[in-house]
This record gives C-alpha cells, structure tokens and sequence, in this order.
C-alpha cells in the first residue's frame, strides 16, 4: 500500500501526488469518514484513505488512537484535561478510548 512502516516515514496520496511525511513530524491524524486530515509540525494533508488504515500502520509505541476520529502522537501531548487532549489543537478523549489512553499515560510516566 502507500504507507511504509520499517522506515521513519511514509508516503501518503494526496490528490495527484505521493507526499513523504516523517513520522516523527506528525502530531495527529484526524479521520472524516473517507478521507484523514495528517497533521504535522508544519503542514496539514488530507488524503483519501481511512482513519483505521493508519491505526493499523502507525507504530503502536508512538501513536494512539483517543476518539473514533483521532490517532495522537504521544511524545507530542501537551497535556490531558479531563477528557480532553491538548496538542496545538483540542480533541475529545472517546468514553470507548478513556482506559487505553490511561494505561498509555501510565507507560509514559513509567518510561520517564
């Protein structure tokens, strides 16, 4: 497929082009039925592939999926209120995602 996870980044289709995105520039993906918003440090891409697709790719120690229509990067939060994830943008915490997002908290605090 377009997404290549052995390397440090990926090729995402966007409109006419392949688009090389570093995995580490990306701050979260935002999911709108068929299409995904990529958003990094310094651009915003919208490509024509589901938000699941990417959960299914994206290094599982780096990224987290918080609500059905976002997948954050946890070196990237800048903090949780609530149920709420600050990261240059605000995004709801899914009642379905509350536990999974805790224990990953908890494995940061633990790694740190």
């Amino acid at each position: 497929m377009n997404l290549v996870t052995e390397k440090d980044y990926l090729f995402v289709k966007s409109e006419y082009l392949f688009l090389k995105v570093t995995i580490s520039d990306i701050l979260y993906l935002e999911g709108m039925s068929d299409y995904c918003f990529i958003v990094c440090r310094d651009q915003k891409i919208l490509t024509l592939e589901k938000l699941k697709s990417f959960e299914d790719r994206l290094p599982a120690q780096q990224f987290l999926c918080v609500h059905k229509s976002y997948i954050v990067a946890l070196d990237k939060i800048e903090y949780i209120e609530k149920r709420k994830i600050k990261m240059g943008a605000q995004m709801p915490i899914g009642l379905t995602y509350e536990k999974s997002v805790r224990k990953a908290i908890d494995l940061e605090k633990s790694i740190s």
